[in-house]
């Protein structure tokens, strides 16, 4: 751990907050501070541990348990609902739960229950005048398990909704009553109610001696952002009872508030909590210096958050590009190209993702790279084939094309079976038409909409491969639990929170799509916004956006998140312009530059505009207009080369270069040593800022400020379509030489 990470982990004051922004460490720092408790003595039953999913206790209970001999029987690491659990299995029978209570998670015979109940003469008389959106009964759940999360009953969300003059609200309170009735008499616990009523048990339980809530001496929260009242509550009495409360998060990824998190919990931590601190990681261990500065730029408009600025661990720049597409077709099939180009270079497919704000994009690009034998995550992702109905269309088409599938779903009904048995014969095409016809036409219930768009959607990527053998190859590489296939994860913002990739593409850059066209609220506006946050602070070394100019209703405009991030302080105007439309697609591609066919960058082709690209354009024309200036009297030259990446700056002028007809090595290490002892003189343009920036002759600055530009330039032609190896290899002896002829010259002290 670095020395931020410690000073959290070993906190000995009271409650603390510790802010970790994107990468820069902050389950490393939980796993700190669980292990420097466990040293002082702390017992694993002493420690309440709290995440908000599965996974994250999982890694939690692994890294703590690989590095202590800790009793893992002992722990308490979970999501607040295990927890909910875990007290519902000890109090519950205080407050009317019977022992053998049962959990209720399926959706459908939730909604088949509202639904029913909705059906009722004594209800349906509120929702008559209703409009048919307000009237859908996963719109009545949805109220009712939000409402739940803020610990409102029936009577207290109807009254609320009575003083709002709410309409529809008024009868979903109609539809709660019934509902929390029902699911008292079948002894059903749903998901959404374990936390309401977990509360309930332990505030009732809280006089008592040896109460549940006293048996904590830490309580330790993670994403203490997404956290919602009822959690709220529920880490508060574990506070009163006097446990300690350590939590970390960030507010700028606080993107849940659609499901009731509320980032002010966290905004007003020193408020909440007596004699509580705040402790801010600085330090990112995951992107590079372009990929920061521009989500800081982004982050410079957020309404209210705690102000940060991440500083990177690596010398690696990272590198932004923007690409306006015409339409979706164009943008799935420039995506295709570019990530084909990078699992050519070598990149792993686990490295790349594609990300989007809603489902709808990811799924077509999805499609895209399964028809083209590009495997695709299709567990975490957006096309997790995770519904029971799109499982029995897959094995029904398996069925009909004669395919044994090597994993195991549940097995499709009779008279499904016997119609993909007659279909043997038919053409890939027909099978799946026909399989789709078939299934929609047997569905009941009121979900039965939603079901067929999920239909259709699925069919859409079955009849995007030429044949059965094709589709079911990449399923069963992508699928197959055995299959060692490093696959693409293409899926939504959300899904990728707390994940990270060399390579990002963010789609449906457009003003409407994110943010969202409905976003009218500043407070939901800034929630937007930092979803773009959270989704360009998952990328390591190369962030890719895009846009469309027209879509299937309309013509699109960018969206203004990116002017925010590239905005006329930070970078030119021109970064985000639209690439000029050519006619000739093969003109397209092919990179408009000054350099020589084997130094076009391969990832920066024309229709991609980088922003460091236009950066330096931009340096270059400054600079010769300072130069001007300079003869004229007027003052020094601008000079962004030499503070954001190597180039044209004191190194060149001072005859270091990698070029062919450039010196050899022995000329340039001893010009590098020059400069590093002061010997070359520093050139007129340099401004005052800048030549602060390369520190004294023989300083640890000017040492790292050299090393760093050679580092850029070597990681620039790495990433070239094709790659001078002779100029990487001069830039790697050059390295070398630093590292074991100048560095034991810097002036000690």
């Amino acid at each position: 751990m670095n020395v931020e990470q410690k000073l959290a982990a070993k906190y000995e004051g009271g409650p603390l907050l510790v802010i970790a922004g994107p990468g820069t460490g902050k389950t490393t720092t939980l796993v700190g501070r669980y292990q420097y408790l466990l040293s002082k003595g702390v017992k694993e039953n002493q420690i309440l541990c709290c995440t908000f999913s599965r996974k994250a206790a999982d890694e939690l209970k692994s890294r703590i348990t690989a590095q202590n001999q800790a009793d893992e029987k002992g722990m308490f690491i979970g999501t607040f609902h295990s927890l909910a659990l875990r007290i519902l299995k000890s109090l519950g029978t205080n407050i009317g739960l019977k022992k053998d209570f049962s959990i209720w998670t399926n959706y459908r015979e939730r909604i088949a229950v509202i639904q029913e109940i909705q059906d009722r003469e004594n209800i349906k008389i509120y929702f008559d005048k209703l409009s048919l959106e307000d009237s859908k009964p996963a719109a009545t759940l949805a109220y009712i398990d939000s409402v739940r999360e803020e610990l409102l009953d029936a009577e207290d969300a109807s009254i609320r909704a009575s003083e709002m003059g709410k309409k529809p609200e008024l009868a979903y309170c109609e539809v709660y009553r019934e509902y929390e009735q029902y699911l008292i008499e079948k002894d059903l616990v749903d998901f959404p109610r374990m936390v309401q009523l977990a509360v309930k048990a332990l505030e009732q339980n809280a006089s008592n001696n040896g109460s549940y809530i006293k048996k904590f001496k830490h309580v330790l929260v993670d994403e203490f952002q997404d956290i919602n009242a009822a959690q709220k509550r529920m880490v508060d009495l574990f506070v009163s009872g006097n446990a300690n409360l350590w939590a970390v998060g960030d507010d700028y990824q606080a993107i849940y508030g659609w499901r009731g998190s509320d980032v002010r919990y966290m905004l007003d931590f020193k408020n909440s909590y007596e004699g509580a601190s705040i402790h801010a990681l600085k330090v990112n261990y995951r992107s590079g210096r372009h990929i920061l500065q521009a989500a800081e730029n982004l982050s410079n408009h957020f309404l209210e958050g705690f102000r940060k600025k991440l500083t990177p661990s690596t010398e690696d720049t990272g590198a932004i590009f923007y690409d306006e597409l015409e339409n979706e077709a164009d943008e799935a099939q420039t995506l295709l190209e570019e990530i084909q180009l990078r699992l050519d270079a070598g990149i792993p497919a686990d490295e790349i993702a594609v990300l989007s704000r809603t489902n709808k994009r990811p799924i077509k690009i999805a499609s895209k790279l399964l028809q083209n034998g590009i495997p695709v995550d299709l567990k975490d992702g957006v096309l997790a084939f995770d519904s029971f109905h799109e499982k029995q269309l897959i094995q029904a088409a398996s069925v009909a094309s004669g395919i044994f599938l090597s994993f195991k779903w549940p097995r499709i009904p009779k008279d499904l079976y016997g119609f993909s048995k007659r279909l043997e014969t038919e053409t890939w095409d027909r099978k799946v038409k026909s399989l789709t016809t078939y299934m929609s036409k047997r569905l009941s219930g009121s979900d039965t909409e939603v079901i067929k768009i999920k239909l259709e959607n699925l069919k859409s990527t079955l009849l995007s491969f030429a044949d059965a053998s094709a589709f079911f190859s990449v399923l069963e590489a992508t699928l197959n639990p055995n299959s060692d296939a490093k696959k693409v994860f293409v899926g939504t913002i959300h899904s990728a929170k707390g994940l990270e990739w060399d390579s990002v593409f963010l789609t449906g850059m457009e003003d409407g799509n994110l943010p969202q066209r409905q976003t009218t609220d500043p407070k939901v506006y800034d929630e937007e916004r930092r979803i773009a946050y959270v989704g360009a602070t998952r990328a390591k070394r190369f962030l890719f956006f895009t846009s469309i100019a027209e879509n299937e209703h309309d013509k699109c405009e960018p969206s203004p998140f990116l002017s925010e991030m590239f905005g006329p302080q930070q970078v030119p105007e021109q970064t985000i312009s639209k690439p000029e439309k050519q006619t000739d697609k093969h003109q397209a591609n092919v990179a408009k530059t000054s350099l020589s066919d084997d130094e076009q960058e391969k990832f920066a082709r024309d229709k991609w505009k980088s922003y460091q690209e236009r950066l330096i354009e931009k340096s270059i024309e400054e600079r010769k207009q300072a130069s001007t200036n300079v003869a004229d009297g007027e003052g020094d030259a601008l000079t962004s080369w030499d503070t954001d990446s190597a180039g044209p700056g004191f190194l060149q002028d001072a005859g270091y270069t990698t070029r062919k007809d450039g010196p050899g090595s022995s000329v340039r290490q001893r010009i590098l040593k020059e400069v590093f002892l002061g010997q070359q003189q520093m050139p007129d343009w340099l401004s005052d800022s800048v030549t602060l920036q390369w520190g004294a002759p023989k300083s640890v600055e000017r040492f790292n400020k050299i090393r760093g530009t050679i580092n850029v330039g070597l990681g620039t032609q790495k990433g070239k379509q094709n790659p001078s190896l002779q100029a990487i290899k001069k830039w790697e002896d050059d390295l070398i030489f630093m590292d074991s002829e100048l560095h034991a010259l810097i002036t000690e002290g």
